[in-house]
């Protein structure tokens, strides 16, 4: 196949500009979803953030199911603040091979300031959640299944195929509104002032 472009408008620079945006997009195994998530019926909803789009997304939906199951005996664990450059706990990666398919929910904490609690039960919950609202793989936020608190989405949940991969973060700390200062300490697993249930 060939394509003849002709005119200014095609200068080799400017066809660079505007290729290489689309070849790295095409060239990337997971995308972002400009589709909103499906609507939920979990309880306690999990927040989404995005959805992936990747090609094999439905063959990891019929997994998820079992996936989520073997997280319910992950232990109960503190993520330490962001980062933990001295112990590098900041995250959990639990992972399960199901059908030859490698499956993870990376945990992530983002707060500079704060150690954050997972459990099992809340990691298969999010699991659920975010497989029932993108289709299959996504980018969610962690909720605690028996209190219902997501931590402000200062703890990031990243269900994917197994990987080393980690988002680029600086991390971040929960700033409430009625801080006017910008400078309270606020722990992301309590709730801010005048809300009535933590994190949501």
């Amino acid at each position: 196949m060939y394509i003849v472009l002709r005119g200014d408008h095609f200068a080799p620079s400017k066809m660079l500009y505007t290729l290489l945006p689309l070849l790295l997009t095409a060239a990337s195994p997971i995308t972002a979803s400009a589709i909103p998530p499906n609507t939920t019926a979990l309880d306690p909803p999990v927040p989404i953030r995005e959805c992936f789009t990747n090609a094999n997304n439905t063959l990891f939906l019929p997994l998820i199911p079992q996936f989520a199951d073997l997280l319910e005996s992950e232990p109960r664990t503190n993520l330490s603040a962001f980062p933990d450059l001295k112990n590098g706990q900041s995250a959990r990666r639990p992972q399960h091979t199901i059908n030859g398919v490698c499956i993870e929910l990376l945990a992530f904490n983002t707060d500079v300031l704060f150690p954050l609690q997972i459990t099992g039960s809340g990691l298969a919950h999010t699991a659920r959640g975010i497989a029932e609202q993108c289709g299959g793989l996504g980018w969610g936020y962690y909720v605690d299944k028996e209190t219902g608190n997501n931590y402000h989405k200062e703890l990031w949940a990243i269900l994917e195929p197994c990987s080393t991969w980690a988002p680029k973060t600086s991390g971040g700390r929960l700033i409430c509104a009625t801080d006017t200062t910008g400078m309270e300490r606020h722990d992301p697993s309590l709730p801010c002032p005048g809300e009535e249930a933590a994190g949501r």
